[in-house]
């Protein structure tokens, strides 16, 4: 399935704003799901988050199935 975000940087790793683009959440909502480990989140030594793009590709794909309502 096709992200509506930023193609992945050779790391494989979107920035939250693209991740929650892609997703169609809100930042609150994509900060729930990291806490809750709906969706893993590395974090860079700077402290910032960043989100694989595999993962949201599976998410969209309904791999996520157990994803919960986003609304």
């Amino acid at each position: 399935m096709q992200i509506d975000a930023a193609p992945p940087r050779v790391d494989g790793l979107l920035k939250p704003g693209e991740a929650r683009t892609a997703l169609r959440i809100s930042a609150t909502t994509l900060a729930r799901w990291a806490r809750a480990g709906t969706i893993s989140a590395v974090t860079l030594p700077s402290g910032h988050r960043r989100y694989r793009h595999a993962d949201i590709t599976a998410i969209l794909a309904g791999a996520g199935s157990g994803i919960p309502d986003h609304s």
